[in-house]
């Protein structure tokens, strides 16, 4: 009961208070604007204010913040020819620095579509965390990814349910910084007859402008 208490009401003062907790890290006499619920400690709303400041890795995610243009192939199924892709990115930095999102025009083939995705990195779970819809279908494919030893990589995991072979399914992608004006990415998916890795997608992406923070 507890802890559903500390929950409820860090969701409920959270963002009234940042700005108070911010000040209070530099006078420590400072009060906070309300009084805390029976069982959470000054301490543990501390933590949570803690937890819900953006950190080393979101500024990792905010390099992707501007418009970029993509050039790359897919593949169907393994062994097939490669189709010519294109696809136009523009990422925007959200919620005062804790979430990107994406928002993508894409050309695969002659196939068009739009996308939007949104990133971020969970100071609690310790991982970065994605959600991602397209036209392309109706549902929502969810990622976990983690940061390589080098810090140059992020590699995502994504579930969801495909419509072309049916029922639950994975993808792999690899987000390499090349250099600050140049990422790369690389998709598998299990061959649905094997379940053997494939690669289905390779882009690589360049920098046309830089972007700036939402207000939202």
């Amino acid at each position: 009961m507890r802890r559903i208490i500390t929950t409820a009401a860090v969701g409920v003062f959270a963002a009234a208070a940042t700005l108070a907790f911010a000040q209070g890290a530099k006078d420590k006499t400072t009060d906070l604007p309300f009084d805390l619920p029976p069982g959470m400690t000054e301490a543990d709303f501390e933590a949570a204010m803690r937890a819900a400041s953006p950190g080393d890795k979101h500024k990792i995610l905010a390099q992707l913040v501007g418009v970029w243009r993509g050039e790359g192939r897919m593949w169907m199924a393994p062994g097939a020819d490669p189709i010519p892709a294109k696809q136009k990115a523009t990422f925007t930095l959200i919620m005062e620095g804790r979430f990107v999102q994406g928002e993508f025009e894409g050309d695969m083939g002659g196939m068009t579509y739009v996308g939007m995705g949104l990133y971020g990195y969970d100071n609690v779970a310790q991982r970065f965390e994605s959600t991602m819809i397209a036209t392309m279908g109706t549902g929502m494919m969810r990622g976990e990814g983690s940061l390589s030893s080098d810090g140059s990589t992020i590699v995502w995991n994504y579930d969801y349910h495909c419509a072309m072979h049916g029922g639950h399914t994975t993808m792999r992608e690899t987000q390499r910084h090349v250099d600050a004006d140049t990422v790369v990415f690389h998709t598998y998916m299990p061959d649905p007859d094997t379940g053997r890795e494939f690669k289905v997608a390779e882009y690589t992406f360049k920098r046309v402008s830089a972007g700036a923070a939402s207000a939202r």
